[in-house]
């Protein structure tokens, strides 16, 4: 038995400005015994690191997880070309949502859980990945079949 403090951290990188969320801390000691500690709630505050100045933002993507389709939403501030892809947790391209050029506005794509040929995406984790040609952001939805 050891009496050692241990400290954690944890950055969730895919957090909505004024959501709240809970986490749950576990630990399983050299035994296999499980101790769950208590919840705790985080209320997030401040600017929104999603917004990219002067071109798009990632507002959201709901439901998340999913099944059998979910929606992409994202704003664009100027008129500049959009990509929005879908790829695996091994950076296989999985679909291709759409690559246009958008003018100023709020506008959603909609992916139906099928890879780019056609085939059902199994269940697993996906990154949904919006860009322009100057940058590009990421976040991560479940596909729950």
């Amino acid at each position: 038995s050891t009496n050692n403090t241990t400290n954690y951290q944890f950055t969730d990188d895919h957090v909505d400005i004024g959501a709240t969320y809970y986490y749950r801390l576990s630990d399983v000691d050299y035994k296999g015994v499980r101790i769950d500690h208590a919840v705790i709630s985080v209320v997030v505050s401040g600017k929104d690191q999603n917004a990219i100045p002067g071109s798009f933002s990632l507002e959201r993507i709901y439901p998340n997880p999913f099944n059998p389709s979910t929606t992409v939403s994202f704003t664009v501030n100027e008129a500049t070309d959009i990509a929005v892809n879908l790829f695996d947790v091994n950076g296989r391209l999985v679909s291709r949502l759409t690559n246009n050029r958008y003018e100023s506005g709020n506008y959603n794509v909609r992916w139906n859980g099928l890879t780019h040929d056609g085939q059902p995406a199994p269940s697993g984790i996906y990154l949904v990945q919006i860009s322009n040609n100057q940058s590009s952001l990421t976040r991560k939805v479940v596909l729950a079949r």
